[in-house]
């Protein structure tokens, strides 16, 4: 009976961490989109007005700041790759 009701309460705690693990990941996914689709809106904006060189400097500053989050962040061996391959710099 000890068992079960152990088994019981490890179930749930499992349960409520991926719950909680989910709400995280779902909020930083959602916050990324958001940033990206006004980081794409800026960049139309910025072609439409005829402003390239603008459009530009945005892509570039972009590309950067995910090149960094990847390096600093993720060892994945698919980020390193990723890294490797857009890098403009030998790492």
């Amino acid at each position: 009976m000890l068992v079960i009701g152990a088994y019981g309460t490890v179930r749930f705690f499992n349960h409520a961490v991926d719950l909680a693990s989910g709400v995280v990941v779902e909020r930083t996914l959602s916050d990324n989109k958001i940033s990206q689709l006004k980081l794409l809106s800026d960049i139309e904006e910025s072609l439409e007005k005829g402003n390239v060189q603008e459009a530009q400097r945005k892509l570039a500053e972009a590309k950067e700041n995910h090149l960094y989050i990847l390096r600093s962040y993720c060892h994945f061996p698919k980020c390193v790759e990723a890294v490797n391959e857009y890098s403009d710099n030998e790492l």
